[in-house]
């Protein structure tokens, strides 16, 4: 059992995924057993469940391979402190909340990655938008209810600052509120994936800001 992560999304509500397995014998042959994997999205404030969702994980057959997905299996929504998170969200971001961008776990900030220290999708994007100056894009990163998509906008967003592009009052207040979040984030480098906590991430990069 383990987080894969929990984090905030706000001062007052976090996100969380929890994976846990459970070991079942075989009717047949006790000594053997199959292993279940299943999966919790959560959404939280300090004492209450806002949103869960219980799913399991299965596989399909996708040509010669086994592609694997999960099935929700059970969920709860309190609609009411749902709606006060995104109220709460759109006021510090503003901008809506949107749900897609909940709950990710394939997502990596990082550079130079795996054996052959290729960029991940997020460092390659961003790599993109700051060398043809679209803050535009990066902005929506920063606004993002993704932590990975918000911490890769702190840093191309003091790229652009290096290159004389300025910084709006606002856009430092959302720089700051990323980089004070509690919880962790994916990170890679070379062939090591792992988990760190964003405030270690970013500190280095808020120095410059």
């Amino acid at each position: 059992m383990h987080w894969a992560f929990l984090r905030d999304l706000t001062s007052d509500f976090q996100e969380g995924v929890f994976i846990f397995e459970k070991s079942v014998p075989e009717e047949d042959n006790p000594e053997t057993s199959s292993i279940y994997t299943y999966r919790v999205n959560l959404v939280t404030t300090k004492t209450n469940i806002v949103y869960y969702e219980l799913s399991e994980k299965k596989h399909n057959s996708v040509g010669n391979d086994w592609q694997p997905y999960y099935e929700t299996i059970d969920s709860f929504k309190n609609d009411s402190a749902f709606g006060e998170l995104k109220s709460s969200f759109k006021t510090i971001y503003q901008l809506d909340l949107n749900e897609n961008d909940l709950f990710i776990t394939d997502f990596m900030y990082g550079s130079q990655c795996g054996i052959a220290g290729t960029s991940p999708e997020g460092r390659a994007q961003m790599d993109e938008w700051v060398k043809s100056n679209n803050k535009t894009e990066i902005l929506k990163w920063l606004k993002s209810a993704n932590a990975e998509k918000q911490v890769y906008a702190v840093e191309g967003l003091q790229q652009l600052k290096t290159a004389d592009s300025k910084l709006t009052e606002d856009e430092i207040r959302m720089i700051n509120i990323v980089c004070d979040k509690n919880g962790t984030i994916y990170v890679c480098s070379g062939c090591i994936h792992s988990k760190r906590d964003i405030r270690s991430v970013t500190r280095h990069i808020r120095l410059t800001i």
